[in-house]
Parts: C-alpha cells; sequence; structure tokens
C-alpha cells in the first residue's frame, strides 16, 4: 500500500497535461492507483489511521467543492493582476472558503432534496450543474467590458474609419509628409490633427496578453481591453494563442505536437485585416512554440539548425513581405521566458535549461531577416523588458510593475499591469516605426 501512496504523490507533483503518456495509459493508471489506495484505506492500519486525520476528513468533505471552484477563482485572481506566491496563497484560502459555502447552500441542500421536494432525483442534478455553470460563467467574465472591444469589432471600427477618411478627402487638399496640410484655395496651412496610431498586432498567447487579451482555457479569445491610452494607439489585438510562425510539428515538449490548421487561416486573415484597416504600423510578437525544434516528413529538425533558419526565413518572408511594401513592420524581441514562474513542470524544465539562450538565437535570426526585408525592422524588447542585473525595480533581472510584482505571471504572459509597463515601452517605437525609422539595435 504505501509504494503505491508513494507513487500516487509522486505523481500528484510531477505529473500534468503537457506529459504525452498522460494520454496513452497514464491517466488510466493513476485512477487505478487511487482504486487501490482507496481499498487500502478502508481497512485497519496504518494508511485508514492518517486519512481519518480530521483535516483531511473535512477536505474530503468539500473536495468537489474545491474541484469545481478553483479554476474559475484562478481565472479571477490572475485577471485582476495576481502572480506568484500571492496568486497561489489567494487561490487557495478562496477556494476553501467558497466550497465550504457551497458545500452548506447547495451541494447539501441538493442531496437532502430541500431545493427539489418531490422531484426526481435526476431533475435535481441537473438543475445543480446547471446551476453552478451559471456561476461559473458569469464569475469569469471579462472584467471591465466597457472598456473591453473584441478583435471583430477592432477591426469593423478600424475599418469604417479608412472608409470614411477615404470618403471625406477634400480634393484640394495635398499632405506635406509632416502632418500639416496646405489648403490650395485659401493658401493657408492647416494646423495638423494629433490623431492616435492604429496598430495592428499579431502572434501568438505571449502576444495576446500583451496586447490587453486575457488568457483562459481553450482557445476562445473574447474580448480584450487595450492597455495603450486611446489617445496615443487604438489597438487591433489580432494574436491567437497557440500561434507558431515556423511550419512542422513541435518536439521539445509534450512530444509531438502538430501545427494546428487555423494557423494558416488565422494568417490569411491578419493580411486581409491589414490591407482592409491600413493601421500605422504592425507589430509581431512569438513565444515558446517557435524556440523549439520540428518534426516534418518525418524529419526532426533542430532548432537553431540551417534547415531551421531557412524555415523561419521562408514564414516569416511569407507572412510579412507584401504587408511590408505598404505598412512598417516591427518584430519585438522574445523576452527571456522564466521556468521558475511556469506552473507547468514539463514547460518550466524546458524555459530552466534552453529556452534563454534558444530567444537570443530567435531574435537574431529577427534580426538577419529585418536586415534583408525592407519595411520591416527589429525592436528589442526583450532588452527593455529584461535588461538584467538586480534593484529596486527589477525581478530576475525584468523590470517589475507598478506593485512591484513581475510584469508575466508565469514568465511569459501579460499581466494587465505588465500589459501597460509594455505598452510605456512601445509607444516611442511605433511612433517612430510610423514615419519610417529604423529601430534595430545596431541602428
Amino acid at each position: 500500500m504505501w509504494p503505491r501512496l508513494a507513487v500516487w504523490l509522486g505523481a500528484l507533483l510531477l505529473v500534468d497535461d503537457t506529459w504525452s503518456g498522460y494520454y496513452r495509459g497514464g491517466a488510466a493508471a493513476l485512477s487505478l492507483a487511487v482504486v487501490l489506495l482507496v481499498i487500502g484505506a478502508s481497512t485497519a492500519g496504518p494508511l485508514a489511521r492518517v486519512l481519518a486525520f480530521r483535516p483531511l476528513v473535512a477536505l474530503g468533505s468539500i473536495s468537489y467543492g474545491v474541484y469545481l471552484w478553483h479554476w474559475p477563482i484562478l481565472l479571477i485572481l490572475r485577471r485582476e493582476g495576481w502572480s506568484g506566491a500571492a496568486l497561489d496563497v489567494a487561490v487557495v484560502v478562496a477556494t476553501l472558503g467558497v466550497s465550504v459555502v457551497s458545500l452548506a447552500l447547495i451541494e447539501t441542500p441538493v442531496r437532502r432534496g430541500a431545493w427539489f421536494s418531490g422531484w426526481l432525483p435526476l431533475t435535481a442534478g441537473a438543475g445543480s450543474i446547471v446551476l453552478a455553470g451559471l456561476l461559473v460563467v458569469t464569475l469569469t467574465r471579462t472584467t471591465s467590458p466597457a472598456l473591453a472591444v473584441t478583435a471583430e469589432d477592432a477591426v469593423a471600427a478600424a475599418t469604417a474609419a479608412v472608409a470614411i477618411d477615404a470618403g471625406d478627402l477634400p480634393a484640394a487638399t495635398e499632405d506635406l509628409g509632416g502632418g500639416e496640410v496646405i489648403d490650395d484655395v485659401g493658401g493657408g496651412v492647416v494646423e495638423p490633427v494629433d490623431m492616435p496610431l492604429t496598430v495592428v498586432l499579431v502572434g501568438d498567447s505571449s502576444a495576446w496578453t500583451l496586447g490587453g487579451g486575457p488568457v483562459s482555457f481553450g482557445l476562445d479569445h473574447g474580448p480584450f481591453v487595450s492597455p495603450f491610452d486611446p489617445a496615443e494607439v487604438t489597438l487591433l489585438n489580432l494574436a491567437r494563442k497557440g500561434y507558431r510562425l515556423v511550419p512542422g510539428a513541435t518536439t521539445d515538449v509534450g512530444g509531438e505536437r502538430p501545427r494546428p490548421e487555423v494557423d494558416a487561416e488565422n494568417e490569411t486573415w491578419w493580411r486581409e485585416t491589414i490591407a482592409a484597416a491600413r493601421p500605422d504600423v504592425v507589430v509581431a510578437l512569438f513565444g515558446p512554440a517557435d524556440l523549439q525544434s520540428r518534426q516534418v516528413s518525418g524529419a526532426r529538425i533542430a532548432f537553431g539548425s540551417p534547415e531551421f533558419v531557412e524555415m523561419m526565413d521562408t514564414a516569416l518572408a511569407e507572412l510579412f513581405g507584401e504587408v511590408a511594401e505598404t505598412v512598417p513592420v516591427v518584430l519585438l524581441t522574445t523576452p527571456p521566458l522564466i521556468g521558475d514562474e511556469m506552473p507547468q513542470p514539463a514547460l518550466a524544465e524546458f524555459f530552466r535549461a534552453v529556452a534563454t539562450d534558444r530567444a537570443v538565437l530567435f531574435n537574431l535570426q529577427l534580426g538577419a531577416f529585418a536586415e534583408s526585408e525592407p519595411g520591416v525592422t527589429v525592436a528589442d524588447f526583450a532588452s527593455a523588458l529584461c535588461p538584467g542585473g538586480s534593484g529596486g525595480d527589477l525581478l530576475r533581472g525584468c523590470l517589475t510593475d507598478e506593485d512591484g510584482a513581475s510584469p508575466r505571471y508565469d514568465g511569459v504572459h501579460f499581466t494587465p499591469q505588465g500589459a501597460a509597463l509594455a505598452a510605456e515601452i512601445l509607444v516611442p517605437w511605433l511612433r517612430a516605426a510610423a514615419v519610417g525609422a529604423d529601430l534595430s539595435p545596431s541602428s
């Protein structure tokens, strides 16, 4: 019995859904181990005495509530900017408290039939599930709905503005390039209007959160809240979670994972949207998936190899080549990925082992591509966000937000406060790029 307990505890600490073996018999094996533990605990012995410890018994009585409520509570606190150890403690405390209330007000009345006197048990169970579902959906809705906007709404507003501008341009005016407009009729100069920049943001989940998008379960994006001052930047956050720039199946974390087919559809959507919205700048940020080696047609292509570099250059050219002929494109260097903050063990280990060095190589390749592609420049976002060293405004070599916390709650994705910090860094670059300035570190 004790070996089975040790195996179960080890799995509890080490196994998560990034382990491919979990889906190939691992889940069934762990479930069997739990069944054997329950059987063992039902007979007199040391294990039964341990599990009879009153705090464990009390935890068992609210275990369903803990299972149900921990996830929405985690999402709510993350969206409010909680991170690190404070987030962990808050989730545990809040989950236990809500689960106790849930037991008293929902679970116990349902089990005893207090809410459904005379109803069939099946109806009572269905009603409780619907009630719990409604509560979860309500509690996990995006915060600040008055400021939030979906990508579709943002695109519609931008394209409508383009149409209005095109229809209202006076025939007798001429743009002088500096924001001034000369009036051919009166001969005077009209004062320029300080309009916000229209910026399209593309990339993966790192970019999505950089643009004020919440990280949630699944690929549903929902609305985002732009971290930029609306007087300075009108943001179209088109980034998509799970996007991979480089084609092929990733191989370094969680086994072989093919590139989602929707990535190609998203790229087409990006190009069409950019053509319709006519933004002032296009910004791109790529993250962890593009730091992994690839499996293509049965052959492994190692990250950093000449074959990998060629695939990356081809992907960048296909995505941004034609776009950069009409709109400045800014590629943001990928900041160091901090494994100590990543909750998934496999990703955390990958980050600690190689991801920082790989980010440096990836960023060098971004720079090499920009040098060969007119209209594309690189902004060293990595160095600006994580200059290295230590100090009162630094945490693990990276800047901290206004509360002194890490701007990326898991070492990859930005908190709302972190996105606001990043926006302050980005605005001068966006304005410079809009007038054709080269932002490359060597310039």
